[in-house]
């Protein structure tokens, strides 16, 4: 992913198309990806005056509520973009709640309906809800469908930074150490 040519592309598009509530809500999700929460309000707010009923600016429209700390209106807003990216938002909102059986409810229906489609969303609720090891696994139906290999705790600690450590030329065991209590 390239975020300067994604950025550069998303223009040229929109100076092609400037009425199209898609590409706000496109440039809305760049901004969250900086944590741009002005920026991406403006281009939300623009994509829902050219079409006020775009399910497409839901999810961006509910993360910035999530991110604003307004668990309760991005689970509302989520709920009205139905099930997709609206279920894992309703699975990090009622995570943000204090709900965990909801949040697993939601995501366990995402599963059952998106796994293939939505991976990165089913991850994205693992990790909003600090659940890092299962957001980055690879289900054994991906390993079967596709050969992906399994996600070791050895592969993810290449990485994760043994990678950068060789790099940078750290010792990554001497830093394990380190850090041992």
């Amino acid at each position: 992913y390239n975020e300067p040519q994604a950025a550069a592309e998303l223009s040229a598009a929109m100076a092609i198309n400037p009425n199209a509530a898609e590409l706000h809500a496109a440039r809305a999700l760049l901004a969250l990806q900086k944590y741009d929460l002005d920026s991406a309000r403006a281009s939300l707010r623009r994509a829902l005056e050219i079409n006020p009923a775009s399910h497409l600016s839901m999810f961006p429209r509910g993360m910035t509520s999530l991110l604003q700390r307004h668990a309760q209106a991005a689970l509302e807003i989520f709920r009205k973009a139905g099930s997709g990216y609206g279920g894992a938002g309703v699975a990090m909102a009622e995570h943000s709640l204090g709900h965990p059986i909801e949040s697993q409810q939601a995501l366990d229906q995402e599963i059952a309906k998106f796994s293939q489609g939505l991976a990165y969303q089913i991850a994205e609720v693992y990790a909003w809800r600090g659940e890092k090891d299962k957001a980055f696994e690879i289900t054994a139906e991906f390993q079967e469908k596709f050969g992906y290999p399994p996600l070791t705790p050895a592969v993810k600690a290449k990485i994760f930074g043994e990678n950068a450590a060789r790099v940078y030329g750290v010792d990554a065991a001497e830093v394990r150490r380190a850090l041992e209590w």
